[in-house]
């Protein structure tokens, strides 16, 4: 016999808000800083809980260039969207 399951949105609201959630988005954003270069190279990331009705409070990682150089090198050579995945 086949499981059912039950939708609980409260549950996984806080599944998605939970400490545990941003630890593994969190080590997500650092294998991403790593394979960007790092603070060295004009990157910076972390994990924030979001706000607004687009968020519903859920945790949210981010990589962003933060010096001149990095925005440079992230236009010339893409390299957030090749850490990110999106072109190789």
């Amino acid at each position: 016999m086949a499981t059912k399951f039950k939708w609980n949105p409260a549950g996984f609201e806080a599944i998605r808000r939970s400490t545990g959630a941003q630890a593994i988005i969190q080590d997500q954003v650092d294998d991403w800083l790593d394979a960007a270069g790092g603070e060295e190279a004009g990157y910076k990331g972390g994990v924030v809980q979001g706000q607004g009705r687009g968020t519903l409070g859920r945790a949210i990682g981010t990589v962003v260039t933060y010096t001149n150089k990095a925005k440079s090198s992230n236009t010339k050579n893409q390299t957030l969207l090749r850490v990110f995945g999106g072109n190789r």
